[in-house]
């Protein structure tokens, strides 16, 4: 962030108070708008931040540069890009004076820009999103390049929304349920009857809940030769709080 030593009382307003004398205060979970600012004198770019409405700074400009599109095109379309923040905040002693000096610092959690928005839009009917988890790769994608390769970007790398479907596998001995994975209905490849267990049952309470199960799946290489990696919680990993309503994004594009 740049710019918080010009908003110090705005950033004291979202704490509650100021810091007392060689006091350190942190507050984390916060969450921050970044507004873009295109008729800021300063900057073209410039995307501003705001935390429980107080605006406490600015991207860096540097930042801006690689970011400001991708919050350009969530507020184009009617919404504001949100992320995580941390704000920390002190109050020290200045030689010979009585008066403090106070200092502080915003911190926010972004990801690289290719990677904070899909390169498709969400399903048009009633789903959920799976949070983002550890990596598992899609096997068979290399029979489907001709879907995989409709989200080949030039810097081969970004996210799609994927839906999980089950299937059967196995063999005729021996039947078990497989993940099957599709973008925009679209086949792109399964998970190994292993890695399926894990996606299973969050798929099979989403189905009973009417909804189907959407999953974050980073699509790396080029037009002729892309793999599919699933980036998704695995049914353990879920928390409480996840099942109270369902987990989604509004259309972005078109």
């Amino acid at each position: 962030m740049a710019g918080e030593f010009a908003r110090i009382d705005s950033i004291h307003k979202v704490i509650g108070r100021k810091p007392k004398r060689n006091e350190e205060i942190e507050l984390t979970d916060l969450v921050a708008a970044l507004v873009p600012e295109p008729s800021n004198p300063h900057d073209v770019n410039a995307v501003m931040v705001q935390i429980n409405g107080q605006h406490v700074g600015y991207l860096e400009k540097e930042d801006a540069a690689r970011y400001h599109m991708v919050m350009r095109q969530v507020w184009d379309a009617g919404f504001v890009a949100a992320t995580g923040a941390r704000v920390w905040a002190s109050a020290r002693d200045v030689r010979d004076s009585k008066k403090l000096k106070y200092v502080a610092r915003v911190t926010l959690a972004l990801n690289e820009p290719h990677l904070l928005l899909p390169l498709n839009d969400p399903p048009t009917r009633d789903h959920s999103i799976i949070p983002w988890g550890s990596g598992l790769q899609v096997t068979g994608e290399e029979q489907h390049q001709d879907v995989l390769a409709r989200y080949a970007t030039s810097i081969g790398d970004g996210v799609v929304l994927a839906t999980l479907g089950i299937i059967q596998g196995g063999t005729a001995k021996t039947p078990r349920d497989v993940v099957e994975v599709r973008i925009d209905g679209g086949r792109i490849g399964q998970l190994t009857p292993a890695s399926s267990q894990h996606f299973v049952p969050t798929i099979r309470h989403l189905e009973s809940e009417g909804r189907a199960a959407v999953v974050w799946l980073r699509v790396k290489g080029n037009a002729i030769a892309a793999q599919a990696v699933l980036q998704a919680a695995r049914a353990h990993e879920l928390s409480n709080e996840w099942f109270t309503e369902p987990e989604t994004i509004p259309k972005l594009r078109g």
